[in-house]
């Protein structure tokens, strides 16, 4: 899965997603999925995120 940056000091409520790494090259459809950044693993954070709000 892509890092987690929590943005607990600004109130977002949000949860974005970063690399925690850089200099990686290959192409970008390589990278995405290398790093968990697919529409698979970004549906689930989704959905885990709905849960949590309906909790």
């Amino acid at each position: 899965m892509p890092s987690r940056f929590e943005l607990a000091d600004s109130g977002h409520p949000g949860a974005p997603m970063g690399m925690a790494t850089y200099g990686e090259s290959a192409p970008a459809g390589d990278l995405f999925k290398h790093f968990g950044f697919t529409v698979e693993n970004l549906v689930a954070e989704a959905e885990q995120l709905l849960d949590d709000a309906e909790a």
